[in-house]
């Protein structure tokens, strides 16, 4: 079977069956969030993208450091010493560059949210100007998960599937200064624990993530980004559109979802901005 990187390639006239992992051991070492696997958790996915993502049945995960907060892997960052000298940033750099990660979050409902993630347009808007408003998918780790064993991830990666915790600067300081000798054996270990540690400031997001890592430290990935192939339609179950939009900008939405291959019953308007009246009495 050919290969592209870790993931199986797709053929040209269909969906190649992929194995499931043939190991507990994979298992374990991925899904860290078994005591609420089917709790939903949510991503806020542009138009533009979740159509692609609906049409090719892939789902991307970025390279790290192509995120935007410097925080993001500060491990990595610090200065590294090995004898009497210093690591080279592109060693460090290598390491960074094999690792893979995708953000969800388990906050149902945020008016923070909508408007950190998606693009609003008052008026009456067509397809393109609607594209980069975004969607709110809702999945569980259960089925995201299988979605990502049935890709068949090679030996060679590993994956993590965790909340993140928020810490104030000091307490990252002090979690940094806590370490003690770094090894060949627990630097895998501090770097995935790292990657689920973000600031304070962030706490909003009640951030689920996905990592996926090259296990050896050692990385050639040319790619800004992870392909990996999923059946959307077994993933997903719900599409909630943008709070924001109105009647002619939802059924534009409703259209262009539906036409890509969503399920119609399962895509509904956020009802965050909605008041329901109620008759109060007034007495003379």
């Amino acid at each position: 079977r050919k290969s592209v990187g870790m993931f199986p390639l797709m053929s040209g006239t269909g969906r190649k069956a992929y194995p499931p992992l043939h190991n507990n051991r994979m298992k374990r070492e991925m899904l860290k969030y078994t005591e609420t696997s089917e709790r939903p958790i949510f991503k806020y996915i542009p138009l533009k993208y979740l159509t692609k993502m609906l049409d090719d049945d892939t789902l991307y995960v970025n390279k790290v450091a192509t995120w935007d907060d410097v925080y993001e892997n500060f491990f990595l960052k610090q200065r590294f010493v090995y004898g009497n000298r210093v690591v080279p940033s592109e060693m460090l750099n290598e390491i960074f560059g094999g690792i893979f990660g995708q953000s969800w979050t388990s906050l149902k409902s945020s008016d923070a949210m909508w408007r950190i993630y998606s693009k609003y347009v008052s008026g009456n808007c067509d397809e393109e100007e609607l594209s980069e408003s975004a969607i709110r998918v809702a999945s569980t780790p259960n089925l995201v998960y299988g979605e990502l064993c049935k890709a068949g991830l090679s030996d060679d990666y590993g994956m993590k599937f965790c909340e993140v915790k928020y810490m104030s600067h000091d307490e990252i300081e002090h979690w940094l200064d806590d370490i003690g000798a770094i090894n060949r054996q627990n630097m895998v270990d501090l770097i995935l624990k790292s990657l689920f540690i973000k600031r304070k400031d962030f706490e909003h997001e009640h951030e689920v993530r996905i990592i996926i890592y090259v296990k050896s430290l050692c990385s050639n990935a040319k790619s800004d980004s992870v392909i990996v192939p999923i059946h959307t339609q077994n993933m997903i179950t719900e599409y909630v559109i943008d709070p924001r939009m109105n009647g002619q900008q939802c059924n534009v939405i409703m259209s262009m979802l539906k036409r890509h291959g969503a399920n119609e019953s399962l895509v509904r308007q956020s009802g965050l901005y909605t008041l329901n009246k109620k008759t109060l009495v007034l007495e003379c």
